[in-house]
């Protein structure tokens, strides 16, 4: 890098400096001259500049913020019929006393009609009051509106205004959006806990069905091993008693052989039952 480029490098960063100190300055000294000029007007009798100096020691815009000063110029503009400074006059009452709707109806609604007749003073009033909720429900998209209408005539400060407007709007998008997700997360969550909770439910009746079938199948099996135990004695009696009857027989038998000499005669059918085997006579 030459000589040259550097100087001309040095001197584009100390013009840049320079204007960085330099702008604010020029900003307070152009509205400390508007201040000026409007208040050499303004003792001129000139209504406009009173309203406008009224204006600026409201907003302490040029000069220090001085509400006994504003009202005292407002009042000056009225005195002279200037609409403006009325509104601002009953605006001022409102903010002290509140709103009296037996009072100050009437007065709204003609500030609307103001509005709509493209009165700028009007517009920019209303800008503020839906702005802030003052007088009237709080409302940005109606408030926007209105300071959309100031920059289209050029009206000092709605630009900025309409960018705070613009900026209000965008951070409630932003939230209403992170709160409809929020609500969003919230039911998915819930609807997670419901479908557990009914699949926990699902599978303690399927664990109860289980539990009684398995309790109804040991209720069968027990009382058909019961049965089968209670044939089992009733067989195992019916051979007890057979048996004794054979040997009864057997016995009854073998006594009138013992007095003949003779074994018994048995039918050949008599042998076939189930105590044959116990009869001497079928041996």
């Amino acid at each position: 890098m030459n000589l040259y480029h550097i100087i001309k490098l040095f001197v584009f960063r100390f013009l840049l400096l320079l204007a960085l100190f330099i702008q604010p300055a020029m900003a307070i000294d152009f509205s400390s001259g508007v201040f000026k000029y409007q208040m050499k007007m303004a003792k001129n009798g000139h209504a406009k500049s009173q309203y406008q100096l009224g204006n600026m020691y409201a907003s302490g815009r040029g000069t220090k913020q001085d509400s006994a000063a504003a009202r005292e110029w407002y009042t000056k503009a009225a005195a002279q019929n200037y609409q403006p400074a009325k509104d601002r006059l009953v605006y001022m009452e409102i903010v002290e006393q509140g709103y009296d709707k037996t009072r100050h109806e009437k007065w709204l609604k003609q500030l609307h009609v103001s509005a709509d007749n493209d009165e700028t003073e009007s517009i920019m009033l209303l800008g503020s009051m839906y702005k802030e909720g003052f007088v009237v429900k709080k409302n940005l998209s109606t408030a926007r509106g209105y300071y959309k209408r100031g920059v289209n005539q050029n009206l000092p400060g709605a630009e900025t205004e309409l960018d705070s407007i613009d900026a209000m709007l965008a951070s409630e998008e932003k939230q209403r959006l992170l709160q409809k997700e929020k609500t969003k997360q919230a039911q998915l969550k819930k609807q997670q806990q419901a479908d557990q909770a009914q699949k926990s439910k699902q599978r303690e009746q399927a664990r109860k069905r289980k539990a009684q079938q398995r309790k109804a199948e040991q209720a069968r099996l027990q009382a058909e091993n019961r049965r089968m135990e209670q044939e089992k004695q009733s067989l195992a009696q019916q051979r007890k008693e057979t048996e004794k009857v054979s040997k009864e027989a057997d016995k009854n038998r073998q006594k009138e052989a013992g007095s003949s000499g003779k074994i018994p005669y048995v039918k050949p059918e008599e042998c076939d039952g189930p105590w044959a085997k116990h009869m001497q006579a079928c041996k």
